[in-house]
């Protein structure tokens, strides 16, 4: 009799329904959360009224990972405020605890969002910087580039990788010493001089760089720009985008009045300073219906993206030339 009773309750229960985020968790963290953690006060830098969908709650792990470690240990709602009831806060532990996992066998969770943007730690620099001008640089010796930080044994983590005002000082003192060097052997009144195998090493440096010239069969202008377009690619480790190039070739338009090697030299320094020469940055996918001519360009699906990236990480990490992450971008 007892068994039929509980066989009966169990076929008759519906099965508990999976939370909401809009029905049920939502209005819970306004009645609970929003005093303290709105887009105004934002207590301890959170905002729970920022996340408005439930479209954007797997752009906020981090954040429900933190609360479920305050609601675990009933830190939150403070004492003084109100208090969660007990199936309430049950609920929302439950809750808290998926949105804080990556379900990894969802085709929709399958993008793991936006890579970190890591900058070029000091010996990744100065490797670079001999592939890309074909110099030996020491940017330490040099201009005083300090040494990168460490985190957790790794000087090449983009937590320790900041920029501040000071550093980005010394890159453009970095880049005028580079150009400066490689550029003595063609400006009439040098900015350095040079002797023995320095001259040489700036020569041959040169000559690769600016590998061509205005003459009877090509304009300065055109020359111009397939040799700012060249290194710019090489630099950046990727295809350069129209609006890119035309920002530089208006540098040289600008500076030409002083000579053809003059006015490559002022178009190559900014980008030794660009973000996208001393930060790796692993472009996203394209959004449907973009004008892509004008944007900086992006990878057309998960395997050219992943190739441009693999590309990028060996020619810093082996030291291999930037051509091949050029080829493989489509250039």
């Amino acid at each position: 009799m007892v068994l039929a009773i509980v066989l009966a309750g169990a076929i008759g229960a519906s099965p508990a329904r999976a939370a909401s985020f809009t029905q049920d968790i939502r209005p819970l963290l306004e009645t609970h959360c929003f005093k303290c953690h709105n887009a105004e006060k934002h207590k301890g830098g959170v905002d729970f009224s920022s996340v408005a969908e439930a479209s954007s709650v797997a752009r906020q792990r981090k954040l429900w990972r933190a609360a479920l470690t305050q609601v675990t240990a009933c830190e939150m709602p403070p004492a003084a405020e109100k208090q969660l009831a007990p199936d309430q806060r049950e609920l929302l532990l439950g809750w808290l605890g998926s949105a804080a996992k990556v379900d990894c066998s969802d085709p929709a969770n399958r993008d793991p969002g936006p890579a970190l943007v890591r900058r070029l730690n000091r010996a990744e620099y100065n490797l670079t910087i001999r592939d890309l001008v074909g110099i030996e640089f020491e940017a330490g010796e040099a201009v005083g580039m300090p040494d990168d930080g460490v985190v957790t044994g790794f000087d090449n983590l983009a937590a320790s990788l900041n920029l501040p005002p000071t550093l980005l000082e010394k890159y453009f003192a970095a880049a005028d010493k580079i150009l400066d060097r490689v550029f003595s052997v063609a400006l009439t009144n040098p900015p350095v001089k040079l002797d023995g195998n320095r001259k040489k090493e700036a020569q041959k440096a040169h000559d690769a760089i600016v590998f061509l010239k205005p003459g009877k069969d090509v304009t300065e202008r055109d020359a111009a720009r397939q040799v700012i377009e060249r290194f710019a690619q090489r630099a950046y480790r990727r295809p350069l985008a129209d609006i890119e190039l035309e920002r530089l070739m208006k540098l040289f338009e600008r500076t030409v009045v002083e000579g053809y090697e003059a006015a490559i030299r002022a178009a190559l320094k900014p980008v030794l300073v660009s973000p996208h020469f001393l930060f790796r940055i692993e472009q996203d996918r394209a959004k449907p219906g973009r004008n892509r001519a004008r944007e900086r360009p992006r990878a057309r699906d998960t395997t050219e993206l992943f190739s441009l990236v693999v590309a990028a990480r060996r020619r810093i990490v082996r030291r291999g030339r930037p051509r091949e992450i050029v080829r493989l971008g489509g250039a």
